[in-house]
């Protein structure tokens, strides 16, 4: 359920906004997301509000949702002072996290250098395009390069190749055609690894969206 409520008659006003949820005896967990207060003159606004009127589609072909189904490999050739400790939450090398980097901010699956997590997509629709946007949200370092791949029978392709620089502020968008692998079964495979210096500091590479939409 999507909603908007219009602020404007509390313009100046201070006060706490108070999020209520009334128990039952069957079900008593209510999730909030989105949760901004944004101004209807920010750019945001009109991008914001393209987005909530998007129906999603199906959950196979929404990757975040999907995480906790995604094969996680780690490249030992990526150098780390200490392979069995992770500056990470949980100490994993592939994690879910809430992103305020950017504007907007994204709710992003981290790869850091090194990792990569591979999403198996049982058939391509036609007309069909990865979404994704990536971000580094490491202040440190040379860098971290963010690569898609797209895995067949025949072998692989990479679809998407950024070297995305520290301290960023600007998530890179882009719309990658499928069409090349309609009707096919392939695994979309989203990987991080270290800047030009291998340097692996702060290496923490953020993919967002991550829908296959159809035009």
């Amino acid at each position: 359920w999507d909603r908007e409520v219009d602020l404007a008659p509390l313009a100046g006003r201070g006060g706490t906004l108070v999020l209520d949820t009334v128990p039952d005896e069957d079900a008593d967990w209510l999730a909030w997301s989105r949760l901004r207060v944004i101004q209807r003159s920010s750019p945001f606004f009109a991008e914001i509000s393209r987005d909530i009127d998007q129906p999603l589609p199906p959950r196979a072909l929404r990757l975040l949702d999907r995480f906790e189904q995604a094969e996680i490999s780690f490249d030992r050739s990526e150098v780390y002072p200490n392979y069995a400790r992770f500056d990470t939450p949980g100490g994993r090398p592939a994690f879910l996290y809430a992103s305020r980097r950017g504007s907007p901010g994204h709710f992003a699956m981290i790869t850091i250098a090194g990792a990569t997590t591979r999403f198996p997509i049982e058939q391509v629709p036609a007309a069909a395009a990865l979404e994704v946007a990536a971000i580094n949200l490491g202040n440190l370092g040379d860098g971290v390069r963010g690569r898609v791949f797209v895995e067949d029978r025949e072998g692989r392709e990479k679809i998407f190749d950024e070297l995305l620089p520290p301290r960023s502020q600007q998530w890179v968008d882009s719309t990658v055609s499928l069409e090349k692998w309609a009707g096919q079964r392939v695994t979309l495979a989203f990987e991080g690894s270290s800047g030009p210096r291998r340097e692996t500091i702060a290496d923490w590479c953020a993919w967002a969206r991550l829908r296959i939409r159809t035009r």
